[in-house]
């Protein structure tokens, strides 16, 4: 056997070539940068739905303290369709309601008036219907609440509308 044979037969064997690293090289860059795409879009929804549940949150705890409240009232003053506020007497005959100022809800009782929509929160709108019944008065409450802070897919800021219906108990 010939010493320069052997010799090519080891340099063969041994090590990659240039064009063999870079082709190796390539192909796991295409391949973190997909992996790193799948994970940011990942991310980048799980916020969006967080953000989404948030606000569904918000909103319903928000109806459900007027829920809450409305189920114990004596009587809606006036009982009328489309308002922007709701005025009730409470079990103590004291004069509680509802009311859309500054893009917030306020429920006021004797006087005193405090938010209760939740913080970073801004109410669209507030519409009480109210319909006499029989018995008592059936009273349906529409918010429009959005989170300026929450951009939709439109660019827009992250709107959702609540609904409920309060059959009073007295």
């Amino acid at each position: 056997m010939n010493i320069s044979s052997s010799r090519k037969q080891t340099q063969k064997l041994n090590g990659f070539t240039l064009i063999e690293i870079l082709v190796i090289t390539g192909i796991t860059v295409v391949v973190l940068l997909t992996a790193v795409s799948f994970f940011m879009t990942f991310l980048i929804n799980q916020a969006k739905i967080t953000q989404r549940q948030q606000l569904k949150n918000a909103g319903e705890s928000l109806l459900k303290q007027m829920t809450q409240v409305l189920r114990e009232a004596q009587g809606i003053e006036p009982c009328s369709t489309n308002m922007n506020s709701l005025l009730f007497s409470t079990v103590n005959n004291n004069q509680a309601g509802y009311s859309l100022s500054s893009n917030q809800i306020f429920y006021t009782l004797e006087g005193d008036s405090f938010s209760i929509t939740p913080e970073d929160m801004v109410v669209g709108s507030f519409i009480a219907n109210c319909y006499p019944t029989q018995d008592s008065q059936l009273v349906k409450v529409t918010i429009s609440l959005t989170n300026p802070k929450i951009q939709g897919p439109s660019g827009k800021p992250l709107t959702q509308e609540f609904s409920t219906s309060v059959q009073l108990r007295n």
